[in-house]
């Protein structure tokens, strides 16, 4: 259902209430003209043309109404034929009315100036302009029929009884012709200005739709994310509190601690105590400032050639005391041919410093932590595996969530910020990379980095992927 089926679909329906008016008039005025005001008219004639217009608008008005119970509107075809037949019908009704009441004295030649206007704004301008050629042609003919003593005259006694006889008429029929073209030329070229307001305004309300549809999803949005940032904030406040408060508590115990002459030996150990809770707290604004660099990256796009192999080889001697003191054995497996790769480093040797520092903190005394990465043509591939308590199933889709920690992870190491895995999957998003997780409970997990080669060369192309960042698997 187009506009223009609607539109014309109304026009046509307008045009059908005003030929009611039009029918009676034709009855009623006709009557009044001879009975009361004396003209010399053919009232019979006249009231079968009153009457055949009301006929054929009958016909006309339930034509469309079928249409519209139909499919709901007049097709564009069907509308532009109907408007062609209600403009002919309408114009021999018309003809025979000038006939009629006068010919050339007809004060009803007028009304050919509104049949114009009204072909104007239902036909289009070729077919306008051949109404307004018929129109001319036919009262052309009634003159001339008229004054050849054809056909008869019904003189109204407004002109001198041998004026329709002369060659003056034909004046009159070319003034006429000349205002009939003349009012296709001015109504149609209004008409088509209306027209092409009416589709720029309709252009414009559709984009105004679409504009306040964008806009109402970006207040959704932002809406959303002031949610999440208060959310977030929450939860960095909360995160931040219990080991600073902690802190606190107990470097209150130990000032009161002095006054009641406490032992040494148990103040040192509530100092120990605090720095530790402080250290968790800098701990927590370390990987948080990590983060947010990490999310900020691919904004600045800050890149170097990185040699793997060292960086890997530095990320994992950084942890060796770590590894010896907890009794894990920590080797790496890396391809000989590794070639530089063009990434951010800061970014990258945190992913793997945190990769590498989970394993070895959920892996238990006596267990192995094994790094290993090679290379083709489509990928670079790093791999953090260990022999730890593994992830359960439950908790495999979330461990990139931020703050996000198992129950087993918790009860494990109660200091951890719940922040590392966030960073990775932040730095991998900025390489486009992608991070697969393998795990099975008491039985160890596997980390899996793949850096597309495209990404990380420079001038390479940036491919696109359809898998998530970071995507688990049991």
């Amino acid at each position: 259902m187009s506009t223009t089926e609607v539109d014309l679909t109304s026009r046509l329906l307008w045009l059908c209430r005003l030929r009611w008016l039009a029918a009676m008039s034709i009855i009623v005025l006709t009557l009044a003209a001879v009975y009361v005001l004396g003209f010399p008219l053919p009232v019979f004639h006249l009231t079968i043309v009153g009457a055949g217009v009301a006929v054929y608008n009958i016909v006309l008005y339930a034509w469309i109404r079928a249409e519209i119970r139909r499919s709901g509107v007049v097709s564009l075809r069907l509308a532009t034929r109907l408007a062609h037949l209600h403009i002919d019908l309408d114009l021999g009704a018309l003809i025979l009315m000038i006939h009629f009441t006068g010919g050339v004295e007809s004060p009803l030649g007028v009304y050919l100036v509104f049949h114009m206007i009204v072909a104007s704004t239902l036909l289009s301008p070729r077919a306008a302009l051949a109404q307004a050629t018929v129109a001319s042609v036919l009262y052309a003919a009634i003159v001339t029929l008229e004054a050849m003593g054809l056909i008869s005259h019904y003189a109204l006694g407004f002109m001198r009884p041998d004026f329709y006889t002369s060659a003056q008429v034909y004046v009159l029929v070319v003034v006429l012709m000349s205002v009939l073209y003349g009012c296709i030329y001015t109504a149609g070229s209004i008409v088509r200005r209306l027209h092409e307001r009416e589709r720029e305004l309709s252009d414009f309300a559709v984009r105004l739709e679409q504009e306040m549809h964008r806009t109402q999803q970006a207040y959704e949005q932002i809406q959303a994310v002031q949610k999440m940032q208060v959310r977030y904030m929450r939860r960095v406040s909360h995160e931040l509190r219990r080991p600073l408060a902690a802190a606190v508590s107990l470097a209150t115990v130990v000032l009161e601690g002095f006054s009641d002459a406490k032992p040494e030996a148990k103040t040192t150990q509530l100092l120990r105590r605090v720095v530790a809770r402080l250290q968790h707290g800098l701990d927590l604004v370390a990987d948080l400032l990590q983060l947010s660099l990490a999310r900020e990256a691919p904004l600045k796009e800050e890149r170097s050639w990185v040699d793997l192999t060292q960086l890997i080889k530095q990320a994992s001697d950084e942890l060796t005391d770590h590894a010896q003191q907890a009794g894990v054995t920590l080797s790496l497996d890396l391809d000989r041919s590794l070639e530089p790769i063009f990434a951010q480093r800061q970014g990258l040797g945190a992913a793997m410093s945190n990769l590498i520092g989970n394993a070895l903190k959920y892996t238990d005394s006596g267990g192995q932590v094994t790094v290993s990465a090679r290379q083709d043509r489509q990928a670079t591939y790093i791999t953090v595996a260990d022999t730890g308590m593994g992830i359960s199933t439950a908790d495999l889709p979330h461990i990139f969530e931020e703050f996000y920690r198992a129950e087993e992870a918790g009860n494990r190491d109660s200091e951890g910020t719940g922040l590392g895995l966030s960073i990775v999957q932040s730095v991998l998003e900025a390489h486009e990379g992608r991070c697969e997780v393998e795990s099975e409970p008491d039985k160890g997990t596997t980390f899996r980095i793949v850096l597309p080669r495209g990404n990380t060369e420079v001038g390479g192309s940036q491919q696109e992927h359809e898998e998530a960042p970071c995507e688990g698997k049991k």
